[in-house]
């Protein structure tokens, strides 16, 4: 249906390994789109500057698709989302009798599923690219520290008790890695070997 999709969707899905992520699909965009309905479709746009990553599918199927491509990059800077990481992803590669060329885009076909392992794997590389796993004995008295650390981690990989306080082994996402820093030298914890 026409507009259909001003509405963002999410759903979960599991890249596997443990891993589940949530994605929103946001709106398609239209050509010569009515100038009182530009304002709601950039305001819906807006929620994409919250992402950790960005998947911008393209109809490989369509010729225009390059100039589509621009319009979108162009967009994405007039609302702030230049720099959040992004992976081109290339719909419609079996429809296309030869899909365009485009230098580290995941190539998949929505209709027969091709490439949707490729594409998850893509997925999982690009969110874990700078994820640090950390080791860091937690003293009892830094019990905030410890709840922190369990709010901000992708995962727990161990956690022991020990008589100086709780040892804990963890994936930390990059982007949390300086305030994870800044909490612990309040409590004058370091990380270990």
């Amino acid at each position: 249906k026409l507009f259909a999709t001003l509405d963002p969707l999410t759903r979960s899905c599991s890249l596997g390994k443990g891993t589940d992520v949530c994605i929103t699909d946001t709106v398609g965009f239209i050509k010569k789109l009515p100038h009182q309905l530009v304002d709601a479709f950039r305001s819906t746009l807006e929620e994409t500057v919250y992402a950790d990553l960005l998947l911008h599918i393209c109809d490989g199927s369509n010729p225009d698709m390059f100039r589509q491509m621009e319009a979108v990059e162009q967009v994405l800077c007039e609302i702030g989302a230049q720099s959040i990481p992004r992976i081109t992803v290339i719909n419609k590669c079996d429809a296309a009798a030869e899909p365009p060329a485009v230098k580290g885009a995941v190539y998949v076909s929505a209709l027969s599923g091709q490439g949707m392992e490729e594409l998850k794997q893509a997925i999982s590389d690009k969110l874990n690219e700078g994820n640090r796993t950390v080791s860091i004995t937690v003293p009892y008295s830094a019990g905030e520290l410890l709840a922190y650390i369990h709010e901000i981690c992708l995962c727990v990989q161990s956690q022991e008790y020990g008589e100086s306080g709780t040892r804990i082994s963890a994936v930390i996402p990059a982007k949390e890695l300086g305030r994870l820093e800044a909490r612990m030298a309040r409590f004058n914890v370091e990380f270990e070997a």
